[in-house]
């Protein structure tokens, strides 16, 4: 396929003022400008200020097999061809964690996509325990499902994490008994800190405690909230910070 491109001498604006101009440009017009010429391209493949500036996409998957993305950079949501595989995952089961993992469980299977575009996608048998609302985070090559199991059978703080590259699944240290009245997502928020760390916030009190699952070590607790009114908190990690919202 034969590409047309307009010469640099029909273009007048190059180098740091055509880059500063095309910082500011929503980012779903850079493919467009990338065609006016040479130099626009080469601006918009290798500028480190257009590379710095970009910003994670929102992709929402809805019921009706479709998948929106949002650019927070150009304000607009986009229609895209990405479609969750329906034959095995249906998208009323989809759940996202920490971080960028999309995945469905039940008590036969566990689904999931960790790619940025959620394009290839993984199936294991599920957990040896039954649960409802547990904690699920990927943490490196693994991924942690804690809390939510049924009081009466089994443990509700039990833990069992899944090693993607040995495809099996391991029991681990259960959650801390403190724990026992609030071991699912609903009162429980999560982050996990540059891959090895599994942040546990309870929402209400703000007890905090943290999980290494190459070590199997369950820390803490630690009181994260900087002021005692807040009675609702929810955290997040972000390079190589902590982050809590409350």
């Amino acid at each position: 396929m034969t590409e047309m491109v307009v010469q640099d001498q029909d273009s007048p604006l190059r180098g740091d003022i055509l880059e500063a101009i095309l910082s500011h440009a929503p980012l779903t017009d850079l493919v467009p400008a990338s065609r006016v010429s040479l130099s626009w391209r080469r601006a918009v493949t290798s500028s480190p200020s257009l590379l710095y500036r970009l910003e994670p996409w929102l992709l929402l998957h809805s019921t009706q097999t479709t998948t929106h993305a949002y650019d927070s950079r150009s304000r607009v949501w986009i229609e895209t061809n990405l479609r969750p595989p329906t034959e095995r995952v249906p998208t009323t089961a989809l759940r996202s964690s920490h971080p960028n993992l999309l995945y469905a469980l039940s008590p036969s299977r566990l689904s999931f996509s960790f790619d940025p575009l959620h394009l290839a996608w993984h199936h294991a048998d599920g957990p040896a325990v039954w649960r409802a609302h547990p904690l699920v985070a990927l943490v490196g090559r693994r991924i942690v499902v804690a809390g939510g199991g049924c009081d009466f059978e089994d443990d509700p703080l039990a833990v069992e994490v899944y090693d993607i590259d040995s495809r099996e699944w391991n029991a681990r240290e259960s959650m801390p008994a403190g724990l026992k009245d609030s071991a699912t997502s609903t009162w429980l928020s999560t982050a996990v800190y540059k891959n090895h760390r599994l942040f546990v916030t309870e929402k209400n009190s703000g007890v905090t405690h943290t999980f290494d699952p190459e070590t199997d070590v369950w820390c803490g607790p630690y009181d994260l909230r900087p002021d005692p009114s807040a009675f609702s908190v929810a955290i997040a990690c972000f390079e190589d910070r902590l982050i809590l919202v409350g």
